[in-house]
């Protein structure tokens, strides 16, 4: 990561730490308040990748259903979102830049080229693998049926999560982003269930209020373009919520607030 500064303060350089910090229940609340501040900040423009992230989705869903082969796609599409967004918000942070679309080929520099495509390779093999564990807690006869869909979640959720910002952040080769990536997620599993349960309200939230409106029969419209809006905010703001997690995590002084510079 490059340093941050500002007008009023010394030149910073975030300490990057041996092994990952272990923090308390609490803390994924913090990481979503943080999440929300680094959007609010520029939240124009990342909408604007939101949007584009969108919209390539779209095309991708579109073409797939004539051509079913293009949906593989879909897995190298957040792949670049994903490190796309985390730079981005790296870039806010420490250099006061705007994201930019420029920051959608960070995935495509020459030391994250092949941690990319093998990244890609290992997420389309996990699709393969969720669609079956998905098959077997729908069918599940036994709570010991559920152990091995459980350690699957939690292998999936360390490499979803943590292994991207390891990779496109830090500078680890795949396979040392994806032992670290499971030591974070274990080190830190309480305040990252409270901040997926967070993202899960927020979800939840947005569906009710439009439950409501529909109910109305009159704001249809309106309700959907509130889905769309959102829909565009949560393509960035779950990324956000990553870069968070991980400053905090792997930082000696994580990301406070007094650091994003207002």
């Amino acid at each position: 990561m490059e340093q941050w500064h500002d007008d009023d303060a010394e030149l910073y350089t975030p300490q990057l730490l041996d092994n990952p910090a272990a923090h308390p229940i609490w803390r994924g609340g913090v990481w979503f308040a943080q999440a929300f501040a680094l959007f609010g900040r520029r939240w124009f423009r990342w909408m604007w990748l939101g949007f584009v992230t969108t919209f390539l989705q779209g095309v991708l869903s579109t073409a797939a259903k004539s051509i079913p082969v293009v949906a593989m796609a879909m897995p190298m599409l957040m792949l670049i979102a994903a490190a796309g967004i985390l730079n981005a918000a790296a870039e806010q942070e420490l250099d006061d830049e705007p994201p930019k679309l420029k920051h959608f080929f960070t995935a495509f520099t020459h030391d994250n080229y092949f941690n990319f495509m093998f990244l890609y390779i290992i997420l389309l093999a996990v699709g393969f693998g969720l669609s079956h564990q998905i098959d077997s807690i729908v069918r599940f006869e036994h709570w010991t049926d559920l152990l091995l869909p459980a350690l699957f979640f939690t292998v999936l959720l360390s490499m979803v999560w943590f292994v991207p910002p390891l990779v496109f952040l830090q500078g680890e080769g795949l396979a040392s982003a994806i032992i670290l990536g499971l030591k974070t997620t274990f080190r830190n599993i309480l305040p990252v269930f409270v901040l997926m349960l967070l993202e899960l309200l927020l979800v939840i939230a947005v569906v009710v209020l439009m439950s409501v409106i529909l109910a109305g029969k009159t704001f249809i419209p309106f309700s959907m373009v509130l889905l769309a809006v959102f829909i565009i905010f949560f393509q960035i703001f779950t990324w956000l919520c990553c870069y968070c997690a991980y400053r905090d995590i792997w930082f000696e002084d994580g990301i406070m607030q007094d650091q994003i510079p207002t």
